[in-house]
């Protein structure tokens, strides 16, 4: 079930210094630690080749399509090492010393899905995969699609919105805490935490159309 008011209500007075940066990231001045910044992940970014050209291929083979592509779910180092301290000022930070971690337990598992209606609440998905279990959390996908699979994939990756979305879930770690405003400024950006029986989980999907530039298929 998603944060409720209550859940939210518990957390507010104890929440440590944090933020959601532009692309969704968390980060937060770690408890109890000195000159660390725990972070989560924000939105999923495309693997890219030599040529910087996201990996997105869609190979012919007859009636239907191979997808070949691949996705990372990471944060920039230098960057927040950069920033945080001025985005968290009163954090303690240092900046080039401090210490990141990465604060996902265990393996995110990454889905490539097709929204079904114009709502976006309707999604099948199309793949499903491990992540490679430690940052950039790197995912390979290859499965054959159908004709109709095929044409939503290529007009998403020619910019058409609301037909592909890729997506990171994981488990959050322990002593993560979240306020009320944090979570709608990560929603907004497509980024959901929910309440476990055992912590908080977070699901983190990107629209394929905003991840990079056009793909292309393959002639045999």
């Amino acid at each position: 079930m998603d944060l409720s008011d209550r859940d939210l209500a518990m957390t507010e007075a104890s929440t440590p210094q944090a933020a959601i940066l532009d692309d969704g990231t968390y980060i937060g001045v770690a408890r109890g630690r000195q000159d660390t910044l725990d972070v989560i992940p924000g939105l999923p970014s495309p693997e890219f080749d030599p040529a910087q050209t996201p990996v997105v291929r869609l190979i012919p083979l007859g009636d239907t399509w191979q997808l070949q592509t691949g996705f990372r779910w990471t944060v920039d180092d230098e960057k927040l090492r950069r920033f945080a301290p001025q985005v968290l000022p009163r954090g303690e930070l240092t900046g080039d010393r401090t210490v990141i971690r990465i604060a996902v337990v265990g393996t995110p598992h990454v889905t490539v899905e097709a929204i079904e209606t114009s709502t976006a609440d309707d999604r099948t998905i199309l793949a499903e995969t491990d992540s490679s279990g430690f940052p950039p959390y790197s995912a390979v996908i290859s499965v054959q699609v159908g004709k109709p699979i095929a044409l939503a994939m290529e007009s998403a990756l020619s910019g058409s919105t609301g037909r592909i979305v890729v997506a990171y879930h994981a488990d959050v770690a322990p002593g993560i805490a979240l306020n009320r405003s944090l979570v709608a400024r990560a929603a907004r950006l497509g980024i959901t935490y929910t309440k476990q029986h055992n912590g908080l989980s977070v699901t983190a999907r990107a629209d394929l159309a905003r991840l990079g530039s056009k793909s292309h298929f393959e002639e045999r």
